[in-house]
């Protein structure tokens, strides 16, 4: 809110974008809400999907930095470190 206020002020923004940008932030709390709904499904997967060892990401072309992306957040949220980042 406080970056939109300050391109506003700065002119960087049209009154247009502004208000379009505005009203994509006041859709946010029901976005929210429905990704929380989706906790049983979540935990579900991780049951699933807990034990396994390798995950493989596939990509080409536009899909390949989407794959290199989805392996490095799994990579973050899993802790895995390879050998040479031990330390």
């Amino acid at each position: 809110m406080l970056a939109l206020k300050l391109a506003g002020e700065r002119g960087e923004l049209s009154p247009d974008e502004l208000k379009a940008k505005l009203h994509a932030c006041s859709r946010l709390p029901n976005l929210v809400r429905r990704v929380l709904e989706t906790q049983s499904q979540v935990v579900q997967m991780a049951r699933t999907y807990r034990y396994a060892s390798n995950f493989l990401y596939l990509g080409r072309g536009f899909s390949f930095p989407v794959a290199l992306e989805g392996a490095l957040k799994l990579k973050e949220i899993s802790c895995v470190r390879l050998p040479a980042e031990c330390g």
